[in-house]
């Protein structure tokens, strides 16, 4: 088995490449996109597993994957007429979601340790089309900067106060198929079970910044255990 360096990365790399130029092949179809969009996270209009407070916030908990082993924490704020969704992704479940299993996944949690994920969602209200509201006047260019640039508009508070920098974040460009446009934003040095501030300057569409608390592993289970 080829030794994997970076499992996030090697496979964001693939999307990356794939996802730049409208002349590749499209990732996913709409029947694809719907199975996964229904499988790995529910959106808005899907039942949510439960909604607990956090911080002058509510983390929507979302059960999932195998037996409904993991719990995706879901934040969505709104500013105007865009929903800005953050969903904190458990490494295990975003490997199984790319066909990683049996020893390679075992390899691949170890080689990745200490690296979190996020996916984070642009939805408009109404569900027109982002990127024809507002961005299609210099096309080329917001969609150069959702692919390289805007990873620089994410940072992440530890627990203990430390700010960390995004590694990479990747564009899934899903062709105006969806209702919303998704990026997977990297982290490296985090300890996925602790309290965790994912905090977002929109330069892309001028809304400001927007900041979303998501809890420790022992605060869920607490609170699913006993809510309050």
């Amino acid at each position: 088995m080829r030794q994997i360096q970076n499992t996030f990365v090697a496979i964001g790399l693939i999307f990356m490449f794939n996802c730049s130029s409208d002349s590749n092949t499209e990732l996913i179809d709409s029947n694809s996109l719907n199975a996964y969009n229904n499988k790995v996270i529910p959106h808005d209009g899907f039942s949510h597993f439960q909604e607990i407070p956090f911080k002058n916030s509510i983390i929507h908990l979302n059960e999932t994957g195998p037996n409904d082993a993991f719990t995706i924490q879901e934040i969505t704020k709104q500013k105007q007429d865009i929903k800005y969704r953050a969903q904190k992704i458990p490494s295990e479940l975003y490997l199984r979601n790319k066909g990683i299993e049996g020893e390679e996944l075992v390899q691949a949690l170890e080689e990745i340790d200490g690296e979190q994920l996020f996916y984070f969602e642009f939805e408009e209200t109404q569900k027109q089309d982002l990127i024809k509201k507002y961005l299609e006047e210099d096309l080329d260019a917001n969609i150069s900067y959702l692919s390289f640039d805007i990873f620089n508009d994410f940072k992440l508070i530890k627990a203990n106060g430390d700010t960390i920098n995004s590694t990479y974040s990747l564009h899934e460009r899903n062709y105006h198929v969806a209702p919303f446009e998704r990026l997977i934003v990297s982290f490296n040095g985090i300890d996925q079970n602790e309290t965790v501030q994912l905090i977002y300057n929109d330069q892309l569409f001028g809304r400001g910044k927007f900041d979303f608390a998501f809890a420790s592993t022992n605060y869920i289970e607490n609170n699913i255990k006993n809510p309050s």
